[in-house]
């Protein structure tokens, strides 16, 4: 196997692990500054409670509906949470996982007596990988336009760093 293509392999394979550890790092951190207070709970509860009092004739049905729907917007609030966490972190995150298996798998390829098939092989996945961080990219690219604020400054980033190392990876593997 040619020397510029396991330099490029390798190049590719530390920067995976980098923009892994960082994905991680940047999703945790969107997810940790979200607004999950669950005002919509909150809210239901303290409007349907406000009037209760232990001496109030059918307080007590009252209290029991007032919990029954919370509790539905509390399941519902903890789904959309869900959701996010998915979107924001999972998505992402098992996306990069995925680009760092598919360049450990190339780098394997490397071992032993130099081949042309083994060449092939690892040039294949290093562009397969480089095209789903593609992919990653355009759907970070999604994600920067459903909101605003300060908590999305970690999605930016999140963006300016993937959008980095594909562009380093693809000068990388022209060379080789």
């Amino acid at each position: 196997m040619n020397n510029s293509t396991k330099v490029a392999s390798k190049k590719i394979l530390i920067r995976s692990v980098i923009i892994l550890f960082l994905t991680f790092v940047l999703g945790l951190i969107f997810i940790f500054n979200t607004n999950s207070d669950f005002v919509a709970t909150k809210t239901i509860w303290g409007k349907m409670t406000e009037g209760v009092s232990g001496d109030t004739p059918g307080s007590g049905e009252l209290v029991l509906i007032a919990s029954l729907i919370s509790g539905l917007t509390f399941l519902g609030e903890l789904a959309a949470f869900g959701v996010i966490i998915f979107a924001y972190f999972l998505i992402p995150f098992a996306a990069n996982m995925l680009t760092l298996v598919l360049n450990l798998i190339a780098r394997l390829f490397q071992i032993g007596e130099s081949r042309e098939w083994k060449d092939v092989t690892t040039k294949a996945l290093l562009y397969f990988s480089i095209v789903l961080q593609g992919l990653l990219n355009l759907y970070i690219l999604f994600l920067c336009f459903t909101g605003y604020g300060l908590v999305y400054i970690s999605v930016y980033l999140m963006l300016i760093i993937n959008v980095f190392v594909f562009i380093k990876n693809i000068l990388n593997l022209r060379k080789a």
